[in-house]
């Protein structure tokens, strides 16, 4: 045990100063208060330091013994209160009603939806529709045919009939596909089919640069009400290639029934269905709906003969002739320009005959002339095809039936 007048030993030294520290906090979490309410000249414990007096308190002990006015010194304390709620005072809360419960669908429909965000550098359409340039697609160019392509019977057809003209004489009257139902047709104008004939061709031409000739045989049947057409086309090294039709005969003409393309030992077939009103293909393609006069791609040159044979004067320079011309695969309406009379000069001699113009109708499309001999019953003694490349294939007669 230590002796009398020495110091205290460590570790009460560190109690005093722990018991301080924590009197110090508590001081400080009550707000402040003097931790010893000692009276002046009180003595702090062993080993802290007496705290100093408030001013206040110092204050009112000085003025204790003068009479004044009494002072209440009270501890403010800052309390923020917690959020509540915002209701409106000044009119009550609409009852809530509740709500029928409705399938999934209509309650995403009935769903708030975010208003759309505005483009600021988005750019107006144009009102203008030619202020809008559209990049055409690129167009194929289709390879030059060969010989048996370049025939005229093998023409490409007409994807749109041009409009007909106030003289023009309509062989096809199709209805408008627009229009709810189908207007009146005309009656078709009467034709004088040409007697039997076999007519030898001259068939020269170029294609790719090559220049080639060829040999082409008609052969016109008429049988009473029935007929056959055979049109072959042979050549060095090509082969050879043979359209035929067949049908009956009317007061208007030509009435196909079948109609084949046979080449390289393949033939196509086409039907026409007149009690269906169709037009039918071998090749699977989609049927066609038959018009009034329609031909097919051989019979439609014997065809024109027999409409300027049954009226020689009935159709002047300038007149437009259309008719429904079907191939192997579809069926298009094609249009002739009937120009004046011209002198020919043939492998078989000097010949007069009305020229038939059928224009391109559309990009790529040929140009197709066929030159009717009034002399010769009016059958077909020139043919022409010329394509847009430039080639072309010329079939002239070679020399004058017996």
């Amino acid at each position: 045990m230590p002796a009398t007048g020495q110091a205290p030993p460590r570790w009460r030294a560190l109690l005093w100063i722990t018991a301080g520290v924590l009197l110090l906090h508590l001081w400080l979490l009550a707000g402040g208060g003097p931790v010893w309410p000692a009276s002046p000249g009180t003595a702090a414990p062993p080993g802290l330091a007496p705290l100093p007096e408030p001013a206040g308190r110092q204050a009112m002990a000085r003025n204790a013994s003068a009479p004044a006015t009494a002072v209440t010194i009270s501890s403010v304390r800052w309390i923020v209160p917690a959020p509540q709620p915002q209701t409106d005072t000044t009119r009550p809360a609409p009852a809530v009603r509740p709500r029928p419960a409705q399938p999934a669908a209509a309650a995403d429909a009935d769903a708030p939806r975010p208003p759309p965000i505005p483009i600021a550098n988005a750019t107006p359409a144009p009102s203008d529709p030619s202020e809008t340039t559209a990049s055409p697609a690129p167009a194929e160019t289709p390879a030059s045919p060969t010989l048996s392509e370049a025939v005229p019977v093998d023409t490409p057809p007409i994807d749109t009939p041009p409009a007909q003209a106030p003289g023009d004489t309509l062989l096809a009257a199709a209805p408008h596909p627009g229009a709810s139902s189908a207007p009146p047709q005309p009656a078709l104008p009467p034709a004088s089919p040409p007697g039997a004939a076999d007519l030898l061709y001259e068939v020269s031409g170029h294609a790719k640069g090559l220049r080639y000739s060829a040999e082409a045989h008609l052969r016109w049947q008429p049988n009473g009400t029935r007929y056959s057409a055979e049109l072959e086309i042979s050549a060095f090294l090509v082969g050879r290639r043979v359209q035929t039709s067949s049908g009956h005969l009317n007061a208007q003409g030509l009435v196909p029934e079948r109609f084949g393309d046979r080449r390289r030992g393949t033939e196509k077939a086409t039907h026409f269905d007149h009690a269906g009103q169709r037009i039918r293909y071998s090749s699977n393609a989609p049927d066609t709906p038959l018009e009034p006069g329609a031909q097919d791609r051989l019979s439609v040159f014997l065809q024109l003969a027999a409409l300027f044979q049954a009226q020689p004067d009935g159709y002047p320079a300038g007149q437009m002739l259309r008719l429904q011309v079907a191939g192997t695969g579809d069926a298009q309406t094609w249009s002739f320009q009937v120009g004046p009379p011209e002198t020919l000069a043939l492998p078989a001699g000097s010949v007069t005959a009305r020229r038939l113009t059928r224009p391109p109708r559309r990009e790529f499309d040929s140009t197709v002339d066929i030159w009717l001999a009034p002399a010769l019953q009016h059958l077909p003694v020139r043919i022409r095809i010329t394509e847009h490349n430039g080639d072309m294939a010329d079939q002239q007669l070679r020399q004058l039936p017996p």
